[in-house]
């Protein structure tokens, strides 16, 4: 049985899916830290930590659907909620993502 997502959650198969570069139309969005993304992110990620992205989220197009990703899910909440209000479509991953320097990621729910 599927789990049952919460308002704004993406599920971890539609995550990897556009982190895979299956899905054309959706950004990756990690809003970890500088130093937590330079250990290691998702190839196609846009990194923009989560206390610069109401300063940057003019780099982001609104035309694409946002997935957000943190280490746990806890900042991409936040981030989703920031998203909204700036009138983008945005989803974000509740679940464990940990990545190497070879840019492989771990996503556990």
């Amino acid at each position: 049985m599927a789990e049952k997502l919460g308002q704004g959650e993406v599920s971890i198969e539609d995550f990897q899916l556009a982190a895979a570069g299956k899905s054309l139309d959706v950004i990756i969005l990690d809003v970890r830290t500088k130093e937590e993304a330079a250990a290691g992110k998702f190839p196609s990620a846009v990194n923009i930590p989560l206390d610069e992205l109401s300063k940057r989220s003019g780099e982001l197009s609104a035309a694409k659907t946002i997935y957000i990703h943190c280490s746990t899910g806890a900042r991409a909440e936040m981030a989703y909620k920031q998203l909204l209000k700036d009138g983008f479509k945005a989803f974000f991953l509740v679940a464990d993502v940990e990545c190497n320097e070879k840019q492989e990621c771990d996503v556990e729910g």
